[in-house]
């Protein structure tokens, strides 16, 4: 059962949003800005719809929540359902476990878009500090269908079997023939009333997202081929997910990440050709936040709530990139990202919630990309034109993964120097 798949994946998409608009000003990866140059940049990336997610066997399944409203899951509904229920499991427990309004599933899809502000200054030549501004829109829709009707007639027919020697059964089983058929409203009563979420349906939101710091040091000064290194915090300045919303999804995951990252590349056929990659790794510090207790592993939804000590796992990122520069102004590129993030981690006075919420945690993602840059750096620097600036098209394509959902991005970037 997938109730809160979509909840539980929205998680990843801080991780999985993240760009730069700073590094790599002027081509390569190693590249940074010239003394006292300073830089500004605007980018725009685009989720396509996000309506599947990769699971722990690397198998893809559709976001759903599906919910059998059985005694068990209804009688807390309304006080009259309750009597009802208590009575019919006091005088036949098997009438009890079978009874069903019916089966109701809900499918969700999502989109997010995120756009981010970027500034760069050139320190000295080997040295830029950066800072990188993302904000966020999403949407999630939701919609409920019903998969299997009530089964009162089975119920009555297990209560007549004991019918002519208990006249209590006799009534139970009239009460039941003239339930009302169930409906999608008795499902948002129950996710309502029983378990205290706010009802399943549409959602949307925007706003600021976590804000990157950062800098950039060259370590070489030859011409066609270098090695930088650059470090960076990530503030938790973006909302988080609110434990009342199944559908929701956080623009950042609340807690302050420290990072450092190294890279290189190397320029071929006197630089028509750029081979680049880079490593960085990312400690997440841990947070306290308010989180529902589940007390199944399978059915996640929780009536209560509590305060957890949150250590996400620490994410390692890797990227390799091709590129062919065809002029002074336009270039292509094909590159290959993966993402690596560990098992989360959680302390609480709730010994085995904290076990179940670190089940499946951890992810793993692999995208595949294709870009062209329309750049007039190369132009400045021969004095042809009197500014530099570039615009970069890339599209990603998700070919595997581990609890992560299954996504396209599209994304527009401009910088522009001065």
């Amino acid at each position: 059962m997938y109730y809160d798949a979509m909840h539980h994946s929205t998680k990843l998409l801080k991780a999985l949003f993240m760009f730069l608009i700073i590094p790599a000003a002027f081509g390569s990866y190693y590249d940074t800005l010239p003394e006292g140059v300073r830089t500004f940049g605007f980018g725009y990336v685009h989720s396509g719809s996000i309506n599947s997610s990769y699971g722990t066997d690397r198998d893809q399944f559709d976001y759903l929540i599906r919910q059998d409203l059985n005694a068990a899951a209804v009688s807390g509904a309304h006080p009259a359902l309750k009597s009802y229920f208590d009575e019919l499991k006091r005088i036949d427990p098997s009438a009890y476990d079978s009874f069903s309004f019916g089966e109701y599933e809900g499918s969700g899809e999502a989109e997010v878009n995120v756009k981010g502000l970027g500034f760069g200054y050139g320190i000295s030549k080997k040295l830029t500090v950066f800072g990188i501004v993302p904000i966020y829109s999403a949407e999630v829709k939701m919609n409920v269908n019903r998969t299997a009707g009530n089964n009162y007639q089975h119920v009555q027919s297990l209560l007549s079997q004991q019918g002519n020697s208990s006249d209590t059964a006799y009534l139970m089983s009239q009460i039941t023939g003239i339930f009302p058929d169930a409906n999608p409203e008795l499902l948002q009563s129950i996710i309502v009333n029983n378990f205290g979420y706010q009802p399943v349906g549409n959602w949307s939101a925007s706003g600021l997202g976590d804000i990157e710091l950062g800098a950039m040091y060259r370590l070489t000064e030859e011409t066609d081929y270098g090695i930088a290194i650059a470090g960076g915090i990530i503030l938790p300045t973006g909302r988080v997910d609110n434990p009342d919303i199944l559908q929701d999804t956080g623009f950042g995951d609340g807690q302050t990440d420290l990072y450092a990252e190294i890279g290189g590349g190397i320029s071929f056929f006197k630089g028509k050709l750029d081979i680049d990659s880079s490593v960085r790794y990312a400690y997440q510090l841990s947070s306290t936040k308010t989180l529902r207790v589940p007390e199944d592993e399978v059915f996640r939804l929780s009536p209560n709530k509590g305060e957890f000590t949150e250590k996400l796992g620490n994410r390692i990122e890797y990227m390799a990139k091709s590129t062919w520069h065809w002029n002074d102004w336009i270039s292509s590129y094909g590159l290959y990202n993966y993402t690596y993030i560990g098992s989360a981690e959680y302390d609480s006075e709730f010994t085995e919630a904290n076990r179940i919420l670190a089940i499946n945690s951890d992810s793993e993602t692999q995208l595949l990309g294709a870009g062209v840059t329309l750049s007039t750096t190369t132009l400045f620097k021969k004095g042809i034109l009197a500014v530099p600036a570039s615009v970069d098209l890339v599209a990603k394509k998700m070919v595997a993964g581990r609890n992560t959902p299954k996504y396209s991005r599209y994304e527009i970037q401009f910088k522009i120097f001065f």
